[in-house]
C-alpha cells in the first residue's frame, strides 16, 4: 500500500513538472517594438519624432531602440517617397545587435526629397514593428528684385506681376491684365494717400478702366503684416508664406505708410505672398510719388 502511494505521488509530481514546463513554453512573449529616443536636424534637436519640415541637404539623425520577445533577425531603415523605397546605407542589419532581443542604434539620412523615414525590426517568428518620421519639404517661392513703381503722374511703371517680377507701364497694362496682381496709386484730394491696389480696385477707383474684371483684371487682397523688414529678408521658402492669414475677406487695397513696412497679399491664382516697401517717396498734393518694392510669393 505504501509502495502504491509512493508511486502515485511520484507520478503526480512528474505531471506537475511536465505541465509547468509546458506552460512556460506556451507563455506569450512580448511583441516586437521600436521607439525613437532622440533626433536632430543638422545638429538641432527635433521637436517631434513623428514629422519634420526640412530642406534638401539637411542631415536627419535618429536614435532608436528595438526590442523583441523572440530573437531579432533584422533591423531595417528605409526612406520611401511613394514612388520608390530603399534601405539606407548599412541596412538591413542582420547581426551585431546589443542583445539577442534588443538593440539600440542610430540612423542618418541626408534629405533629398519629401517622404518617410522608417525603422523596422523583425523577429525570428516573422513578427515586425516600425516607427516612422514623415519629412516635408516646403515649396519654392518667387522672389523679385527691387522694383520701382510710380503713381499715376509718375513716369515709372505702376503695375506689377509678382509671378514673374515684371513691372508694366500704363500703355502695356491692359494687354497684361491677367498677370498683374499689384498696382501702386495715390488717391484723394487735396492730399493724396498712397495705396497698393488690385487691378480690379484700381479700375473701380476710376483709373485704367481697361483693367476691370471683364477685361481680364483680377482681384488681389491685402493686409498689413506684423513682420519686420529683417523677418521678410529671412524667408526663403513657403513654409511661412503658406501660413499667412490674408484671405479674400480682406480689402483689395491697403494704404502704404512708410519704407521697410511689409504687407501680405493673396492673388487671384490663390497664391499668397509678401511685399516689402524698401523706398517710399509719396506725392503730397498730386499723385506723382513712387515706392520701391520687393516681393516673395508662392510658385
Amino acid at each position: 500500500m505504501k509502495k502504491s502511494f509512493k508511486l502515485v505521488s511520484m507520478l503526480a509530481l512528474a505531471g506537475s513538472v511536465f505541465f509547468s514546463s509546458c506552460n512556460k513554453d506556451d507563455e506569450a512573449k512580448p511583441a516586437p517594438s521600436v521607439s525613437i529616443d532622440g533626433g536632430n536636424k543638422d545638429g538641432n534637436a527635433l521637436s517631434s519624432f513623428t514629422s519634420v519640415t526640412a530642406s534638401s541637404g539637411n542631415l536627419i539623425t535618429l536614435q532608436y531602440t528595438a526590442t523583441t520577445g523572440e530573437n531579432i533577425t533584422t533591423i531595417d531603415a528605409k526612406f520611401s517617397n511613394g514612388s520608390s523605397s530603399s534601405s539606407l546605407p548599412g541596412f538591413p542589419k542582420t547581426s551585431g545587435f546589443t542583445t539577442k532581443t534588443s538593440h539600440s542604434g542610430s540612423v542618418s539620412y541626408t534629405v533629398s526629397a519629401a517622404g518617410t523615414l522608417s525603422i523596422t525590426v523583425t523577429d525570428s517568428k516573422g513578427a515586425t514593428a516600425s516607427k516612422s518620421l514623415v519629412i516635408s519639404i516646403p515649396g519654392a517661392i518667387q522672389t523679385s528684385s527691387a522694383t520701382l513703381l510710380g503713381s499715376q503722374s509718375n513716369a515709372n511703371p505702376g503695375f506689377f506681376a509678382s509671378s514673374t517680377g515684371t513691372a508694366y507701364s500704363s500703355g502695356t497694362s491692359v494687354a497684361n491684365a491677367s498677370s498683374i496682381d499689384i498696382t501702386y496709386a495715390e488717391l484723394g484730394t487735396p492730399t493724396v494717400t498712397p495705396y497698393l491696389l488690385s487691378a480690379v480696385e484700381r479700375s473701380t477707383a476710376g483709373l485704367e478702366s481697361g483693367l476691370k474684371g471683364d477685361n481680364g483684371g483680377t482681384a488681389t487682397y491685402f493686409k498689413v503684416s506684423a513682420l519686420s523688414s529683417s523677418d521678410f529678408d529671412d524667408i526663403t521658402d513657403d513654409s511661412f508664406v503658406s501660413a499667412l492669414t490674408v484671405t479674400a475677406s480682406n480689402s483689395q487695397k491697403v494704404a502704404v505708410s512708410s519704407a521697410n513696412t511689409v504687407y501680405e497679399f493673396l492673388n487671384n491664382a490663390g497664391k499668397k505672398g509678401l511685399i516689402k516697401v524698401t523706398t517710399f517717396a509719396p506725392g503730397t498734393s498730386s499723385p506723382n510719388g513712387s515706392i520701391t518694392i520687393t516681393t516673395k510669393v508662392q510658385k
